[in-house]
This record gives C-alpha cells, sequence and structure tokens, in this order.
C-alpha cells in the first residue's frame, strides 16, 4: 500500500527517476495511468500545496514524456483511463466516448497535450469489442488487454473444464481440445 510519501515521490520524480535507470536499454519504457479523479485531487493538493503536492507535481513526468527510445516512441506513455473509472463495457457508447473525451481534457491539463497517448488502460481491465467504434472515434488506437485473453488464443493454453480453475471462458474454440464436448456459447 502506497502512503502519502510513496504517492508523492511517484508524481515529482519517481516515475521519471525509475525510467532514467533503463537509460542504457534503447527500447525500453513504460506505461503509466492516472485516473481522472486522480489527476483533479493531486492538481488541486497542489494548487494549494496542501499534503507535500505543489504545483509543480507534474513536472518530473511532463519532462519525461518527452524522451524517446531510439526508434522515436515515447519512453513514458501516460495511457488513458475512463475519467469516472467507468467499466466501459456496462455503459453506452455515447457514456464511454465522453468517458475517454472527459479523460482528455484532464490530460492536457496535467500532461503534455503533445505527448497525448493513443492507448487505453480500462478499469479492471474490463473491455468488449463493442467498444472499438467510440474508442477509435476518440482517437484511441490501442487498448491494454488482459494477458489471460491473450493466452487463451494459444494452442497450449493449459483449461481444464472441472478443475477449480476454469472460472473464465474456455480458450477460443479453434483451440478447444479435440473431441471437446464444450459449446461455443451463444
Amino acid at each position: 500500500v502506497f502512503d502519502n510519501f510513496e504517492r508523492i515521490y511517484l508524481s515529482f520524480s519517481g516515475g521519471k527517476d525509475s525510467l532514467a535507470t533503463l537509460s542504457d536499454h534503447p527500447e525500453a519504457g513504460a506505461q503509466v495511468s492516472y485516473s481522472g479523479g486522480l489527476i483533479e485531487n493531486i492538481m488541486s493538493l497542489g494548487a494549494h500545496d496542501a499534503l507535500g503536492y505543489g504545483a509543480d507535481w507534474n513536472a518530473a513526468l511532463k519532462e519525461a514524456q518527452g524522451w524517446t527510445t531510439s526508434q522515436g516512441t515515447p519512453r513514458l506513455d501516460i495511457v488513458l483511463f475512463p475519467f469516472h473509472h467507468a467499466l466501459l463495457p456496462l455503459v453506452d457508447e455515447r457514456v464511454a466516448r465522453r468517458q475517454v473525451e472527459l479523460y482528455a481534457h484532464a490530460y492536457g491539463e496535467a500532461w503534455r497535450g503533445d505527448k497525448r497517448s493513443k492507448g487505453l488502460f480500462p478499469s479492471e481491465m474490463a473491455f468488449s469489442e463493442r467498444l472499438i467504434p467510440a474508442l477509435a472515434a476518440t482517437g484511441v488506437e490501442w487498448v491494454v488487454v488482459s494477458n489471460s485473453h491473450l493466452s487463451r488464443a494459444c494452442a497450449d493454453y493449459p483449461w481444464v473444464a472441472g478443475s477449480g480453475g476454469d472460472n473464465i471462458p474456455p480458450p477460443n474454440p479453434p483451440y478447444l481440445p479435440h473431441g471437446s464436448d464444450l459449446h461455443e456459447e451463444p
């Protein structure tokens, strides 16, 4: 659990300092996410010099946003996030789009708007293909997806029905074991 010192350290220079340790690796980088509410809270604390935050709370991360890899990609990508921590698959398309638009506005106030991420870290890793048009309309080009979703697309995914470890859907149908009696969900 982060205490106040750790949160302040990450905001002020911790993220930048950690990323700097990777400078010997020309393609290394990191992604960070802040919720919209967290951005607003820290900005308010910084504006009032409260709880250790000052007006320049975001300067180190903004500086690190300007660092690039040897191929010119950002070393620090502060990815987009649904502003109110909404579970996007559970809201309608207008709301999903608005969540990203609100976050983009806060992003421009807190971070370098010219370095706005093209990626989204969805709340609780909740994602649905239904979101793609709404996200694309807001400029999102990619979404962080849980590795369990990627793993399920592999032919050697170790899923065994009835094992007690099968609390997620089975692998994609082309990768089910030969002779499996599992049926595709509607």
